[in-house]
């Protein structure tokens, strides 16, 4: 297989290049996407390749599906066209809004996968599993591109080996390292090894805080290290008024600014509300489309949703339809940002929130 698909990648990579070279357009790179995931990953090309796949009111250029369930969702871009953050909120707000968990973004040349995952208190996460150039990085490695898209094939899709990739990919973050690098049996193996033959000995906060200075401060930011006598998680210094990742257990808000518009807010419940019922002046037809749908899926309900009466402590906005509010302050957070925002097709940044003092 693996002989096949090289001599396939490279009569491919000279489509998208002559395509490029010639001013194609994107409806064109769907053409060939189409022939490319028949002609050399073997889908289907009646049964388990659909172009224009409506997701919701919206269109994603190509879908895969196998033994009727759709797996993979394609958005195409125009080659020559450098893929930018708004193309990747685009593909990424398509999985978003179908439940699909993988979405490639590409332009013919440079190709993009994401894994989309769901969680109630954590929201949708999108996280870049792959990324490859069809062109210039199959000149440079080319058994590299090969191994990635021998995973995107059919018959090892349905083995899973994109799944156990991503899964092994996760394991070998740097937050995971760095989490079992910092168990106390490793710390005592490290001390071990350094004290040996050594005239002073070092002991496991010296450790600790050596390796801690050889990390990245990034790494280190949301970790709690696990030594008995840390007693804080350590956190990233920032002069920023939002760090990236922050606990509001314990804080309260006094105003945010969406869209540049400030506004005042008494507490979180709120808060909440009020962004909401923005979100619905804004964008009016994506909020609706959110009730009841897989970005609002809870582990127990949906958190924004036509039937009020599944909901712990809901409110019912303008429109009619009822919100979820018995939320503590991380996941309303998470909710508004991760949920509301991204799925209205706004960033998570365009919300600033100021705590009292």
């Amino acid at each position: 297989m693996e002989k096949e698909i090289r001599s396939k990648l490279r009569k491919y990579s000279r489509i998208f290049i002559n395509a490029q070279e010639k001013g194609k357009k994107e409806a064109d790179v769907v053409m060939y996407l189409v022939q490319f995931f028949h002609d050399a990953l073997g889908y289907n090309i009646f049964d388990e390749i659909s172009k224009e796949y409506q997701i919701k009111g919206k269109y994603c250029d190509i879908a895969l599906e196998i033994k009727g369930e759709v797996n993979l969702l394609i958005e195409a871009k125009q080659p020559g066209i450098r893929l930018v953050k708004k193309h990747i909120e685009q593909a990424e707000m398509y999985g978003m809004r179908s439940g699909i968990k993988w979405v490639l973004l590409t332009n013919g040349c440079d190709w993009r996968l994401y894994h989309l995952s769901y969680d109630e208190s954590e929201g949708i996460e999108s996280t870049l599993v792959f990324q490859t150039d069809l062109v210039k990085s199959f000149q440079e490695k080319p058994t590299d591109v090969i191994e990635k898209f021998m995973l995107l094939h059919k018959k090892n899709f349905l083995k899973g080996d994109l799944d156990k990739y991503y899964k092994k990919k996760t394991m070998l973050v740097p937050e995971e390292l760095a989490k079992a690098l910092f168990t106390e049996d490793v710390l005592r193996a490290i001390r071990k090894e350094v004290n040996r033959g050594a005239e002073v000995r070092v002991e496991l906060e010296d450790i600790t805080r050596a390796l801690k200075n050889l990390l990245d401060k990034e790494v280190l930011a949301d970790m709690v290290i696990k030594v008995k006598k840390s007693k804080k998680p350590v956190r990233k210094k920032s002069k920023s008024t939002q760090p990236t990742h922050i606990d509001y257990t314990g804080k309260k808000p006094e105003k945010a600014k969406l869209f540049k518009e400030i506004f005042e807010v008494d507490n979180w419940r709120g808060l909440l509300i009020d962004v909401a019922e923005k979100l619905l002046k804004s964008t009016p037809e994506d909020f609706i489309k959110l009730a009841d749908s897989e970005i609002m899926k809870g582990r127990k309900q949906y958190l924004l949703t036509k039937n009020g009466s599944t909901l712990r402590a809901p409110h019912q906005l303008s429109n009619g339809l009822f919100l979820e509010t018995n939320l503590s302050s991380n996941a309303l957070v998470r909710l508004i940002k991760n949920r509301l925002l991204k799925g209205c097709g706004y960033k998570e940044t365009d919300i600033e929130i100021f705590l009292k003092q």
